[in-house]
């Protein structure tokens, strides 16, 4: 869409680079550049719940945002904030398979 436009919107400059993520074919032909805005660490793993027939779970934790750039401002995301999230595993084979829910 931005493509459309004609020009990019935003320009970086050399002090951008260590924030600019790996762009892929399909964002270099669109003029797409993601940024790294923040990294989120896990900081404390708050409860374990398995189903009585041992093949599922849930597992609730916290992560909080760390090393958290200028470019952060740009956008609605509460910085400060931890965050509590929680993954869902079943178990398939004798293997653990994981899905990531808020």
């Amino acid at each position: 869409m931005l493509k459309i436009l004609g020009e990019p919107l935003i320009y970086f400059t050399s002090k951008a680079e260590p924030y600019l993520l790996p762009t892929s074919l399909n964002d270099k032909e669109l003029e797409v550049q993601k940024v790294k805005l923040a990294e989120e660490d896990l900081v404390e793993v708050t409860n374990i719940t398995t189903e009585k027939d041992g093949q599922s779970a849930v597992v609730e934790y916290r992560t909080a945002y760390k090393n958290v750039n200028p470019f952060a401002a740009l956008h609605k995301t509460n910085f400060q904030n931890p965050i509590t999230r929680k993954a869902h595993f079943t178990k398939q084979k004798d293997e653990w398979q994981i899905g990531m829910s808020n």
